[in-house]
Formats: C-alpha cells, sequence, structure tokens
C-alpha cells in the first residue's frame, strides 16, 4: 500500500469519527428535549418582536432651497438681494474759531473785536457772522457761536489771540500788529496823549509802509492796514495812530487827527 493512500484511509476514518460523535451528540440532546418536554420542564420560546424600521420620507424639493440659493460659485441665485450702500460720508470737520481782540460793553448793542488771522479784525455784534461762525449771543466772560448745526460756547480769554503780532523779534513785537485791530477796547488804558512836536507826519521819503484800513463803526475811527509799523501818534490824511494797552492786549486804530 502506497504513502498516499494510507493518508487517504486515515482521513476517511478520522471524518467517520467525527460524524458518528456529532451524531450521538444530537441524539442525545433530543433525547434530553423529549425527557424535558415530557416532565413538563422546557420553557416554551417567546419571540421579542423589534420595532420596525422607518419608511425613507419622499423627497421635497424645499429642503434644498437654501443649498441651492447659496451656492458660493452664482451669487446671483439668491433670492435675497444684498444691497451693499456707500459708506457714510466723513463728518465735516467744524473750521476754527476766531480770536477774540477786545470787547465794548456799551449802548443797546454791545460789540466785541474779532478776528480771523492777521488784518480781519473788526467789531461785531449779535447776529453777525465772522467768517464761517455765526455770534448768537456773548457778555463779558463767554461767547456763544454758530456753525451749520452745531453750537458752541467758549470763554473769551480762551480766544485772545496771546501772539497778535504773528511772532518776529522783541522790536517787531513792540510795535503795532501787522494786521492791526477793530479798534480800542472797553477799559483799556490809552497810552499817554503825545505832544504836537512828537506826531510824525507821512508824506516825507522813506515812509512808504504806512496805510490805514478799514472803517470799524465806531466814532470814525479805523483799524489799521497788514504792513503798518509806523509808529504811534503818525498823522495820514487827516488821521492819527493811536495805541491802546488793554486787557486783550495791544490794539491800533486810526481816529481823526485833532
Amino acid at each position: 500500500m502506497s504513502r498516499k493512500l494510507f493518508y487517504l484511509n486515515a482521513a476517511l476514518l478520522l471524518g467517520i469519527i467525527l460524524a458518528a460523535a456529532a451524531l450521538y451528540g444530537r441524539w442525545t440532546e433530543a433525547r434530553q428535549r423529549e425527557e424535558m418536554m415530557r416532565l413538563g420542564r422546557l420553557a416554551a420560546l417567546r419571540w421579542n418582536p423589534t420595532a420596525p424600521i422607518p419608511p425613507a420620507r419622499p423627497v421635497s424639493a424645499i429642503e434644498y432651497s437654501l443649498i441651492s440659493a447659496q451656492m458660493l460659485f452664482s451669487r446671483d441665485r439668491n433670492p435675497n438681494i444684498i444691497i451693499e450702500l456707500p459708506p457714510p460720508p466723513p463728518e465735516k470737520k467744524a473750521p476754527p474759531l476766531p480770536k477774540a481782540y477786545g470787547l465794548m460793553l456799551i449802548g443797546a448793542k454791545p460789540r466785541i473785536i474779532l478776528g480771523t488771522g492777521l488784518g480781519n479784525q473788526k467789531s461785531y455784534t449779535a447776529g453777525e457772522k465772522v467768517g464761517p461762525w455765526e455770534i448768537v449771543s456773548f457778555d463779558n466772560k463767554t461767547i456763544t457761536f454758530a456753525w451749520e448745526d452745531k453750537t458752541v460756547e467758549k470763554r473769551i480769554e480762551d480766544l485772545v489771540d496771546n501772539n497778535p503780532m504773528g511772532g518776529g523779534s522783541p522790536q517787531q513785537q513792540a510795535g503795532p500788529p501787522p494786521g492791526g485791530y477793530g479798534g480800542p477796547p472797553a477799559g483799556g488804558a490809552v497810552a499817554p496823549a503825545q505832544s504836537p512836536s512828537a506826531l510824525t507826519s507821512i508824506g516825507g521819503p522813506g515812509e512808504t509802509n504806512t496805510k490805514i484800513g478799514s472803517d470799524t463803526g465806531l466814532s470814525g475811527t479805523k483799524s489799521c492796514a497788514p504792513g503798518d509799523n509806523s509808529p504811534p501818534g503818525t498823522v495820514l490824511n487827516g488821521m492819527k495812530k493811536v495805541m491802546v494797552q488793554g486787557m486783550f492786549g495791544p490794539s491800533c486804530y486810526w481816529e481823526p487827527a485833532k
């Protein structure tokens, strides 16, 4: 007998033995089950039903409207129109306030001397405009301005021009301010009157920078023009130059010569 045939016979014999053991085990279990059924010890089998699987819902097109309306590559499919408003215009900056050079609380209409720059000083009453600003009211301490829809109240001492000469050397600051002022401030200390010999008459050689400004509206006085550096007491066209030292600093104006 060959070796291969021997191994084949051994495998068949082993399979027969295993099949016989399994058959015997099942026969034994069947006998035990019959015995238990006869004695009533075998519990009946119970079936526990499970919850049924819910059926699939039908597809609704409205559930996909949000996806189709918010496609990243097609913004025009969005039913909500996005209106892009332009940015608000920047807030308009208020112009600088005028400077104060004097105050006259005399008569029915008090006047205040204001200016927006060198040579632009003039006396004003309530209701008049100083450049873009309108004078609403003022007293001896405060003044109220109006510009467009804004109202500003300031103390007069905060608006005093501390450098009416516009800078320069002490020799230049000792003379009248280049822009001149609107007139004599109330309560100011007038410079001592000069003798007729001290008055300077214009018309000689070298006097080419003496000019008279516009009318201030106060008793025939006129303001000093820009660039006027003539000394106090100078007479020109029947007008005499006067320098006044007041609470707001030096003031310059022309009055009729006597």
